[in-house]
């Protein structure tokens, strides 16, 4: 009899321990403090089609990031460009990756501690081609402390957000602020100049007020009209083609006559490429404009990319 008490004792203590465990796992998901609304953030970037960034300082106009058929734009105010691929998918890396640590409040009554309010947050306005939008409210840093030298050179933290309406506060991986609150022209295509010296055949160099010329390539010797050219500065000149950006852009130039300088590029296999210069002989200052970024002006001194790419006859005459 002893026995079968003693049996029914530990089968008992064993349901309620069974049941204890099953409660206190199911409470411990379904606590506010620590299941996290993932989804509320999950956002399938190839189906974004707008991007708005909307920063606290004064002064700065929402940044609008839209694709179209071919490419990204950027725009700010009335002023619009094309975006460097790698600047767009940075930011739809980081709205992929997203990955929340903790949630560290529920009530709006908390934002102000963490920067979440309208009025000191950075907002980030995501829309779909489905017509659906998530709002991601980025607030206060929190850096880690680094544990080696290396880590100085590249900090890490956290980021604190809110999502749509919803008043929770969360803790995300990543310092936010280093993707998302960058000034316009940073997001922008600077990319002036791109050539396969390999492909080209022909360099054509126009002058206002000297005399043109041009270095053309004759089986494996590049001459200038019926004298070989310098082969040293020749493959010089040929790797100053190579790649050119220039972050100075000249928004409000607009031309009143024709360039006085022009470039033109040919090669085989290769879209000829021109590049047109103006002078402003008043602040001795150049704009230059390139077919393969034609959305643009850029601005140059005496002693930038225009010296680099416009050179005398003289210069590749040994």
């Amino acid at each position: 009899m002893s026995k079968k008490i003693n049996n029914k004792v530990l089968i008992t203590v064993l349901v309620s321990l069974v049941i204890i465990f099953l409660a206190t796992n199911y409470f411990r998901k379904h606590n506010s403090k620590t299941s996290l609304k993932t989804d509320s953030i999950a956002i399938d970037t190839s189906q974004v089609s707008k991007i708005s960034i909307q920063k606290v300082a004064k002064g700065s106009d929402e940044i609008i990031f839209s694709k179209n058929s071919q490419d990204w734009q950027v725009s700010q105010g009335t002023t619009s460009s094309t975006v460097k691929s790698g600047n767009i998918n940075t930011i739809l890396g980081q709205l992929k990756r997203f990955k929340i640590e903790r949630l560290v409040a529920k009530t709006k009554d908390k934002w102000i501690a963490y920067q979440l309010k309208d009025s000191t947050a950075t907002k980030v306005i995501v829309e779909d081609n489905q017509g659906g939008v998530t709002t991601i409210y980025l607030g206060k840093t929190k850096y880690n402390r680094p544990t080696n030298q290396y880590q100085q050179y590249k900090p890490s933290g956290s980021t604190y957000i809110r999502v749509n309406n919803d008043p929770k506060v969360y803790s995300v991986k990543g310092l936010l602020s280093n993707t998302f609150n960058r000034d316009f022209n940073s997001w922008r295509n600077s990319d002036f100049l791109k050539v396969d010296k390999n492909l080209v055949t022909k360099i054509q160099f126009d002058y206002l007020e000297e005399k043109s010329f041009a270095l053309h390539k004759k089986d494996t010797v590049w001459n200038i009209e019926e004298v070989i050219a310098d082969s040293t500065k020749v493959a010089q000149y040929l790797n100053t083609l190579s790649y050119k950006s220039n972050s100075k852009f000249a928004d409000n130039f607009i031309p009143k006559s024709k360039a006085d300088h022009t470039l033109r590029i040919e090669g085989n296999n290769m879209t000829e490429i021109i590049i047109e210069v103006y002078t402003d002989t008043i602040s001795n200052k150049f704009y230059l404009k390139s077919t393969m970024n034609p959305q643009v002006f850029f601005e140059s001194d005496s002693t930038g990319i225009f010296k680099q790419l416009f050179i005398s006859k003289d210069h590749f005459i040994e």
